[in-house]
C-alpha cells in the first residue's frame, strides 16, 4: 500500500497506521467482534458496528482502562526507574 500513499499524498506514517487499522478491523470483524456494512456506493463507503460478543468486551476494556489512570504514576516511576538502571 505505499504506492497508495504517494498517490494520497499521506506519509508513510499514515499508511502504515491504515494498513494496521484495516489489519484489526479485519480480525475483529474475523473473531465476531465487529459487524462489517459494505455500502453499494462511488466509491464503497464501509462501516463497522460491535456485535453482541464485541459490546460483552466493553465491561473488561474500560476496567482495564480504569486500571491503566489509577496506576500511571506507579508506571511512571517504575520506567524512570527502568530508564536510569538501563542507562548506566
Amino acid at each position: 500500500m505505499p504506492w497508495r500513499a504517494i498517490d494520497s499524498g499521506m506519509d508513510m506514517t499514515d499508511a502504515r497506521r491504515d494498513r494496521e487499522r484495516f489489519g484489526a478491523e479485519h480480525r475483529f470483524d474475523r473473531d465476531g467482534l465487529v459487524e462489517r456494512t459494505v455500502k453499494p456506493h462511488i466509491p464503497p463507503h464501509v462501516s463497522y458496528g460491535l456485535t453482541e460478543l464485541g459490546r460483552s468486551l466493553c465491561v473488561p476494556v474500560r476496567a482495564l482502562c480504569e486500571w491503566a489512570e489509577d496506576n500511571v504514576a506507579v508506571i511512571d516511576i517504575a520506567r524512570k526507574r527502568f530508564e536510569k538502571i538501563d542507562a548506566a
